[in-house]
């Protein structure tokens, strides 16, 4: 059974803080569990930036001699400039931050940031209830004028919590991380999930924020990372992307796995209380198993 040539490990954030926009939604990793990880990866894999991760893939892989690895960093968080492209500088170690054009400088937040924030006041009162909890965390981009009204009806100020700690990159940030080597991709304007919106919603979305990026900061590459997942995008919509070229390679989260559009690749995630080890390892059985399914491409 043959392994893919590649793999795409991507995080959203690092920290050992306290982040209360994100504790509520998924697993942060520390930078000592963040460095782990890195160690593991680097000796089991060629760590390359996106232009040799790019050509690679437009060659098909056919000259890789060691699998590849590509590092990849979702949502353009604060985090990224202050604690993680230190570490990857340090150890000479190349990556890709995907950026919403909608939140840059802290303009916006995220409505799922907003959920965990108003959970977070709601538990420090203690007026959380378990279903509250689960009512909240399935509210969707479509929601997010209920969730801006709870907030405001329970005191939660999104726009004090943007001004005082600057969840997300700024302009200058975002600028200083290409001056050191990083690459930037877009990641949508504002984070829906694609497949509860419209396809031409989701165009626009797309369209926007790879032209931001691209006009903005100057990127060779017009690299986009589906936001939440791909599942269930159709070819059409592939088809609109690419042969208009909007974008020239994308990235989805559905661990190891091959899909049928040939420059659409799909990641690994890592924001679990594990190992890289046993994460990877994890994924590629998943992968093996798979394989003797005859389930292991992407059909759209």
């Amino acid at each position: 059974m043959k392994k893919l040539p590649y793999i795409l490990p991507y995080y959203h954030v690092v920290s050992d803080q306290h982040l209360p926009h994100i504790k509520h939604l998924f697993y942060v990793k520390s930078v000592r569990e963040f460095i782990d990880d890195l160690e593991y990866i680097g000796k089991n894999y060629s760590i390359v930036g996106l232009t040799d991760f790019y050509q690679a893939a437009k060659e098909r892989f056919i000259n890789i001699k060691k699998p590849i690895a590509h590092l990849t960093f979702d949502d353009g968080l604060s985090e990224c400039y202050n604690v993680i492209a230190p570490i990857l500088k340090s150890k000479g170690i190349q990556a890709t931050f995907f950026i919403n054009s909608g939140f840059i400088d802290n303009k916006d937040l995220f409505f799922r940031f907003k959920v965990s924030l108003l959970i977070d006041d709601l538990l420090s009162k203690g007026k959380l209830t378990r279903e509250l909890e689960v009512q909240l965390k399935d509210y969707l981009y479509s929601d997010n004028e209920v969730i801006d009204r709870l907030a405001q009806d329970n005191g939660v100020d999104y726009n004090e919590f943007l001004k005082s700690n600057k969840p997300y990159l700024t302009s200058d940030q975002i600028q200083s991380l290409i001056e050191d080597g990083f690459t930037i991709g877009a990641h949508s304007h504002d984070h829906p999930e694609f497949r509860f919106v419209s396809e031409d919603f989701a165009l626009n979305q797309v369209v926007k924020s790879v032209d931001e990026v691209s006009s903005r900061f100057n990127q060779n590459i017009k690299a986009f990372s589906f936001p939440f997942t791909d599942f269930a995008l159709k070819k059409e919509f592939f088809n609109r992307l690419y042969k208009s070229e909007i974008i020239d390679i994308s990235f989805g989260t559905a661990g190891i796995k091959k899909d049928e559009i040939a420059m659409n690749f799909q990641r690994v995630p890592m924001e679990f209380k594990y190992k890289a080890k046993s994460i990877i390892g994890y994924y590629n059985l998943k992968s093996k198993m798979r394989q003797l399914l005859g389930k292991d491409l992407i059909l759209r």
